[in-house]
């Protein structure tokens, strides 16, 4: 990443970290950095740590719709014998609304 910032981004003759990709871990954080080496405005950017932005990432995916009550199970290879008995649990089983067997039309 840092190899095709050089090659691409005009820094002007400003040095570029090894790890500025680690140290400016976000889009925003990575233009502004380069941006201030282009133009000599070397800005602190009050920004939060990578860690509250992972909180608040997992916090925003983390809601789940619920589960529904019964579930629909595929089940292939049903014809072996550890297949058969799968299925076979999994039908008796209270939260299982069906079990689907595919079964390949030929060898192949």
């Amino acid at each position: 990443m840092r190899n095709e910032i050089l090659r691409s981004v005009d820094i002007g003759y400003s040095k570029l970290s090894q790890n500025v990709v680690f140290e400016y871990p976000s889009i925003v954080a990575l233009s502004s950095h380069l941006y201030g080496l282009r133009s000599g405005n070397m800005v602190q950017e009050n920004t939060c740590a990578v860690e509250d932005d992972m909180i608040a990432l997992v916090e925003k995916y983390s809601a789940l719709p619920p589960r529904p009550a019964r579930h629909t199970v595929v089940v292939t290879g049903a014809t072996g014998s550890l297949g058969a008995h799968v299925a076979a649990q999994l039908a008796a089983r209270s939260d299982v609304a069906r079990v689907i067997c595919l079964r390949a039309k030929d060898a192949e």
